[in-house]
């Protein structure tokens, strides 16, 4: 019989909601946040023992390509979080776009979705386009910083496997999947790693409202798996690139350098 586990403390901050249904926690924020009953800081946790699944509702204040830095810098909480109850030889790496490895084993994925309207539930492409109204015609739409308007939410949708069930297939038949209690988190469950996430989930938010996008980029990029030794990425279309990831432009593109030197950009949209 499975041990009943404490559930997770969440920072003053977060409001956390466990989630039952089978579906996962970011179907769960999808339907929250669709029918009005969830905004921002509303964290949606899967009440399972063998995925830890977390779906943080967040309210955007920059455009929708530039949350999609929200990505990389959930990978870089997760990997902090981690990295505080794992032994120090445990290797935490990055897939772009979404993919976390132990080990050299997929273990996660942090994904994302973003709104296609604004909090007034106008079509983004179409506010990106129109001019926007002058002060004797209307209000002028609120834009962010970067003068494109902003979606109304966007959600963190993050899975780490904690451990395989009984049913699951012999190690030698799992490919390059593997999961955290087979890379020294054996004596881990899931509320502790839930906190750690959602702990250092909210820091990392903080920093990149002080700092910006570039320190926590730089720390991604430390952990890409393909910053050092050139490796394949395949894109949705099933087309696959190889090279070395050089960094990330400010909307969750990837830079890859191939063997002659070239860098070219990868889009975020062609990989997900």
């Amino acid at each position: 019989m499975t041990p009943l586990l404490e559930q997770p403390y969440f920072p003053p901050l977060l409001r956390g909601h466990a989630v039952l249904d089978p579906a996962g926690a970011g179907a769960a924020a999808h339907d929250a946040v669709r029918s009005g009953s969830a905004g921002a800081g509303d964290l949606f946790w899967l009440d399972d023992v063998e995925t830890m699944e977390v779906a943080l509702v967040l309210e955007p204040e920059v455009s929708a390509r530039k949350a999609r830095q929200m990505g990389p810098l959930a990978m870089v909480a997760l990997a902090d979080g981690l990295g505080t109850l794992l032994p120090p030889k445990v290797a935490i790496q990055f897939r772009w776009p979404h993919n976390v490895l132990l080990n050299g084993g997929d273990a996660g994925t942090v994904t994302l979705s973003i709104a296609d309207h604004d909090a007034d539930g106008r079509a983004l492409d179409a506010l990106a386009s129109a001019p926007a109204p002058s002060p004797a015609n209307g209000a002028r739409v609120p834009a962010p910083a970067d003068g494109v308007p902003a979606p109304a939410w966007l959600i963190i949708t993050t899975r780490l496997a904690l451990s395989f069930g009984a049913d699951a297939p012999e190690p030698g038949e799992r490919g390059h999947v593997t999961c955290l209690s087979e890379e020294g988190g054996e004596a881990l469950n899931r509320t502790q790693v839930i906190e750690a996430y959602a702990a250092h989930l909210l820091n990392a938010i903080t920093h990149w409202q002080d700092d910006g996008f570039r320190a926590l980029h730089d720390r991604w990029l430390f952990r890409a798996v393909n910053a050092s030794a050139p490796s394949e990425l395949r894109a949705s279309s099933g087309d696959v690139v190889e090279g070395l990831a050089k960094g990330l432009d400010d909307e969750a593109n990837l830079l890859l350098a191939s063997d002659d030197g070239q860098v070219k950009l990868l889009r975020y949209e062609d990989f997900v």
